[in-house]
């Protein structure tokens, strides 16, 4: 009869894929569900606190890669994922306190692209999309 013997190596590696997907499998999710009781409560608080000054203070979308962050999963929900990376490289700037980020047009000088692009404003101060449109 044939035997077979695994080597050192085979071994290693299917040990090391079979941890890798029993990791994976058994990741837990980042969040639950909060009891509606319980949520409503904090916000009913939040709401009711006249004394509540904001986030006069901070700036919560402090640089271009914090506010690319925001605006991509909304941009590829709304107008699909591989529209928009096709307007790659994004111009984006800060003025005043608004981060306006541009797709590029690339079909003015490449005829197999689409035209048009899309046009995002967030509130640097409290990472609202103020605007978003998209232009054909």
């Amino acid at each position: 009869s044939m035997k077979y013997y695994l080597s050192i190596r085979t071994f290693t590696t299917a040990l090391i894929i079979g941890v890798g997907v029993l990791c994976i499998c058994c990741q837990k999710k980042q969040w639950v569900k909060s009891e509606p009781k319980e949520a409503s409560e904090c916000l009913n608080e939040f709401l009711s606190d006249t004394n509540y000054q904001g986030l006069k203070n901070l700036t919560l979308v402090p640089d271009e890669e914090a506010a690319i962050a925001i605006a991509e999963p909304i941009l590829f929900r709304l107008y699909k994922r591989s529209t928009i990376i096709k307007e790659r490289p994004y111009k984006i700037n800060l003025i005043s306190r608004y981060w306006v980020i541009i797709g590029t047009d690339h079909s003015a000088w490449d005829p197999n692209m689409t035209g048009g692009s899309f046009e995002l404003i967030i509130d640097s101060h409290n990472g609202e999309v103020v605007h978003i449109v998209h232009w054909k």
